[in-house]
């Protein structure tokens, strides 16, 4: 059973500054392993000797491509969900276009029939238009009006089938060559970087406010996954009861500096769905200047 808890810690300047350079230096691994594994197509084995030397530890290492298997994994099940709401929402749409069609032949030949009956009864030069002619042609109106809105959801519906059916031939592609995009400090604050086609919409004044909030979104993680088979499960990081939470950061010449630090830890456990995971993993949610707060999960307790 996977249990996950929160910690928000009380930190000194110094050890959140440490601890965000950290998070920015861990979080550039795990770009860098996503880029290895799935952009570069290496092995484990490559991509593990890759970042150890960019100076990891092999736990950290270890770490980041798990991390980055995991987030593959997501997005492929997620790909196979949107690949089945797509081919619904076609199917859907296919059906209610031919229903419409057949709509829309009916009205056609009702049109015909109504315009040869009021060509039947129109009334001479000179002489009065007759109820039924008026009655006749008021049914033609009605007809042509409807027939005139069937047309036009046709044609609307069309447009977004077309784009659903480009949009489901470009996920079935990305699937066959296993390529899915990940992006890292997510789509939607990426959306809102300032600019002239979002002036209105978008919640920063500046360009260089967007870059500080998006730098916080890519750089503000830190993943620590542990075994069961090992002491406490993490070496790195260790929350018993309502102790203090201790665990091991890297300063800036890379070398391994523990810290001790209180907080209000066990905030919340939730047990995950995958009864056979036998991992640990940890998740720091870092921002410097700010309370930090992490997140971590023991796959034992």
């Amino acid at each position: 059973m996977l249990h996950t808890f929160e910690a928000r810690l009380n930190l000194t300047p110094e050890l959140a500054a440490l601890l965000a350079a950290n998070s920015e230096r861990w979080s550039w691994g795990a770009r860098k392993a996503w880029s290895l594994l799935y952009r570069q197509n290496l092995t484990r084995t490559t991509a593990y000797a890759t970042l150890t030397r960019e100076g990891f530890t092999s736990h950290q290492v270890d770490s980041m491509l798990t991390q980055a298997e995991m987030r593959h994994a997501g997005l492929v099940e997620l790909k196979k969900y949107e690949r089945g709401q797509l081919e619904l929402a076609i199917q859907r749409r296919e059906c209610a276009l031919a229903d419409k069609g057949k709509k829309i032949q009916a009205l056609s030949k009702r049109q015909a029939k109504l315009r040869a009956q009021r060509d039947k009864v129109a009334p001479k030069p000179g002489k009065a238009r007759s109820n039924r002619y008026l009655t006749t042609l008021a049914r033609l109106r009605e007809v042509d009006t409807e027939l005139e809105f069937c047309r036009n959801w046709v044609a609307q519906k069309e447009r977004v089938l077309t784009a659903k059916r480009g949009k489901l031939s470009a996920l079935l592609k990305a699937i066959d060559e296993g390529r899915y995009s990940l992006c890292f400090g997510s789509k939607k604050l990426l959306q809102q970087r300032p600019g002239e086609h979002n002036t209105e919409t978008t919640p920063f004044a500046s360009v260089e406010d967007w870059h500080e909030a998006w730098d916080t979104a890519r750089n503000g993680q830190v993943w620590s996954i542990g075994h069961t088979a090992k002491p406490s499960g993490n070496s790195n990081q260790r929350c018993a009861g309502r102790a203090p939470m201790r665990g091991k950061v890297d300063p800036v010449n890379h070398n391994e500096s523990a810290f001790h630090a209180k907080g209000h830890h066990l905030l919340r456990p939730s047990a995950a769905r995958n009864a056979q995971s036998v991992r640990q993993r940890s998740l720091a949610d870092t921002k410097c200047a700010r309370r930090p707060v992490i997140a971590f999960a023991r796959a034992a307790l």
